[in-house]
């Protein structure tokens, strides 16, 4: 394809490894929603590679939580779990708290679907708190859903209907 054509020139030629390593990344999502599994999670790690070794923890933090999510869709929940927590500390360490927030989000989805309910409320929880604390009031959605279906599902009917009013 000539994206990645053009981003591998921009590495090798131009030397601009952290563009390269971006667009790669957003090249393996375009190549994962066009259903590429594979090719995705290829140039998404070739992308983390790049982002590594140029030091660049945003990058790595972006590029892990990509990859995750592609392995989401892949079927390999374990992998993409290891991916989202390998991400939290990374945004943690660059102040990316909404990043780290969708990351744990990312987290309690898998923990809720491999039966841990209170491992997937604490993180749900934390990730809402998150969003509050930066007013991104927006993003709450994701984890007040996801909470107020463990709390319903686990018998708590009031502290459902409270995070949904």
């Amino acid at each position: 394809d000539r994206h990645v054509a053009a981003a591998r020139y921009l590495r090798r030629e131009i030397g601009n490894k952290r563009v390269a390593a971006g667009a790669l990344d957003n090249i393996a999502n375009v190549v994962g929603d066009q259903g590429d599994l594979a090719s995705a999670r290829r140039l998404a790690e070739e992308s983390l590679a790049l982002f590594r070794e140029i030091g660049d923890k945003a990058g790595q933090a972006e590029a892990l939580n990509n990859i995750g999510a592609g392995l989401v869709i892949a079927g390999d929940l374990r992998a993409a779990r290891e991916s989202f927590e390998r991400a939290i500390p990374l945004y943690q360490e660059i102040g990316d708290e909404g990043g780290r927030a969708i990351a744990l989000n990312n987290v309690a989805e898998l923990q809720w679907s491999e039966g841990d309910p209170a491992g997937a409320a604490k993180s749900f929880e934390e990730s809402l708190s998150t969003f509050r604390a930066l007013g991104q009031n927006s993003r709450t959605v994701y984890p007040a859903t996801g909470l107020a279906t463990v709390r319903a599902e686990t018998g708590d009917l009031a502290a459902a209907r409270a995070l949904l009013a």
